[in-house]
């Protein structure tokens, strides 16, 4: 695999990980030394920069994040922009980034709090296919006790979750592995782990463990793992779990749970176990649709109405026409809550509610007026 398209992969990994939504949003991990992403004016002396060795590191850091500044758009390998100006730009600071890898740059990447860094550090970390001889293939594995490090890191899953998952695919220090597996409580580092395993192996290894991290007494191994479950359907086809109907059974008991969290998150986790007892969900979406916490009432029409629907253009006509999903809507079009409301709209057909949206350009919630503005204004444009 070309640096080039290492890069692009690390910064996919990167933005795809739990909480990338908020790092992205605030541009900064308050946890960790992450400069602020380079705008594309400074670019050019950004990768001056390069060839200074005491500002190397910082302006290596500010390139691999740059597109999150101008389009907060999620890298792949294709480009993340049809802007051909930002396209360039991205061409520029993806070739001065790979002029810096040395494995005398990973070291330092590795050996700093900052994620970007630790990132690209761990993918151009390759102790595989080089000779004996090569100086970069012993540089790399004395690195080896780094990358075992950056695997125990406790406060940053997603970086724990890269470095496990490059010494299982170079298979190096199995017994490590083994007992850092055992002993892991995120689902996210498991299944990048397991990536590439047969399809059985896979889905019996994932059910078993996110089984017992939905019984964990710990509230916030449990809110990771229904996350985890409600986020299965977006990921790769490869590494979407077939979850069991002891997952499902799990879900619909933590939709009783006593923390309002807890509860939106297994609000989620039904979206997508659903199938598994469509009546069972439906009796628990129906009752979440009443629940005293805003947070989980705002979530049943996003996740079951707009589902339902098939997103307006698959619709099940059966389960819409019944009389107690009409009254869910009929509810939440009038719930307390702007929020609600706005995402009740959403859900349930925005063209069919444009007074309710009207209503709610003008409500007491700044963030829902903004909302509701944009989508008013998209579907009074949109043709008819």
């Amino acid at each position: 695999m070309s640096t080039r398209r290492i890069l692009l992969v690390s910064l996919t990994v990167l933005l795809l990980s739990p909480v990338s939504a908020n790092w992205a949003q605030n541009h900064r991990d308050p946890n960790r030394d992450t400069p602020l992403p380079a705008r594309p004016e400074e670019m050019p002396q950004l990768i001056k920069d390069l060839d200074k060795p005491e500002l190397r590191m910082h302006a290596l850091s500010r390139l691999i994040g740059w597109s999150l500044w101008p389009t907060r758009r999620v890298p792949t390998l294709t480009y993340p922009t049809t802007d051909s100006e930002l396209t360039d730009r991205l061409n520029r600071a993806i070739e001065a980034t790979c002029r810096s890898a040395t494995m005398a740059d990973v070291a330092q990447a590795l050996d700093t709090n900052d994620r970007n860094l630790r990132f690209w550090g761990l993918w151009n970390w390759n102790p595989a296919g080089c000779q004996p001889a090569d100086e970069r293939c012993a540089v790399a594995l004395t690195l080896l006790p780094r990358i075992k490090k950056l695997a125990m890191d406790e406060d940053d899953s997603s970086v724990r979750r890269e470095a496990l998952y490059r010494l299982k695919y170079y298979h190096l220090e199995a017994e490590f592995l083994a007992e850092r597996m055992a002993a892991e409580t995120s689902p996210y580092v498991l299944r990048r782990v397991l990536y590439g395993e047969s399809a059985d192996k896979f889905n019996k290894y994932m059910n078993l463990k996110v089984l017992g991290f939905l019984d964990s007494k710990d509230e916030e191994i449990r809110r990771v793992s229904l996350n985890f479950i409600g986020d299965n359907s977006y990921t790769s086809e490869t590494t979407v779990v077939d979850f069991t109907i002891q997952i499902f059974n799990r879900v619909i008991e933590l939709t009783r749970s006593k923390s309002e969290r807890e509860r939106a998150e297994a609000v989620s986790a039904l979206g997508t176990v659903k199938s598994i007892d469509p009546s069972r969900s439906r009796a628990a979406f129906i009752r979440m649709s009443e629940d005293p916490a805003e947070e989980v009432r705002s979530r049943v029409p996003w996740v079951w109405l707009q589902n339902i629907r098939g997103g307006g253009l698959s619709p099940d006509l059966e389960e819409l026409n019944r009389e107690d999903v009409k009254a869910v809507i009929s509810r939440l079009i009038h719930d307390p809550s702007p929020e609600v409301r706005y995402w009740t709209i959403v859900s349930a057909g925005d063209k069919n509610y444009i007074p309710e949206l009207e209503e709610l350009t003008h409500c007491s919630d700044p963030r829902t007026v903004a909302a509701a503005t944009s989508r008013l204004k998209m579907v009074l444009e949109r043709p008819k």
